[in-house]
């Protein structure tokens, strides 16, 4: 299921960092040049992941902000950093390599982290709201040129 979140989001130019939370299973991040708002960044999720399709029946799924807004000075969804350090098993949140095994040097991933441009977002956003028959009408269009 990750690996498919991750394909869709490089054919639409978004970068993508794997992260695993040892206890339940993956965790992926987009990481942006700019801030977004909440809201876009749901939709973006929710309609990447109806492409998808639903996982398997012994995983879940989640989608942080779970909220697209919080009151003023409330506190929204709290987030697992990573590297952090879970509660219970005491083992480090790593991020992964392209083989999905942890990361020789997690420092390098950070170091090396591509973070998606406010353009690059925005048109993958527009694209994905389009109807499915206007997406496939855009790609052809696009592969003749």
């Amino acid at each position: 299921m990750c690996r498919k979140f991750s394909r869709h989001c490089i054919n639409l130019t978004c970068s993508l960092t794997l992260k695993i939370p040892v206890l339940k299973g993956m965790h992926l991040w987009l990481f942006f040049a700019q801030p977004q708002p909440a809201r876009e960044v749901l939709i973006f999720s929710r309609k990447v992941f109806a492409i998808v399709g639903p996982p398997a029946p012994e995983l879940n799924r989640e989608i942080f902000p779970r909220e697209s807004q919080v009151a003023p000075k409330a506190l929204g969804s709290m987030v697992k950093l990573p590297l952090g350090i879970h509660k219970l098993t005491n083992k480090r949140c790593l991020f992964l390599d392209n083989t999905g095994r942890p990361a020789l040097d997690q420092m390098a991933v950070i170091r090396n982290i591509v973070t998606i441009p406010d353009t690059i977002f925005k048109a993958a956003l527009e694209k994905l709201k389009m109807p499915a028959a206007a997406q496939f009408e855009q790609a052809a269009t696009h592969r003749s040129h």
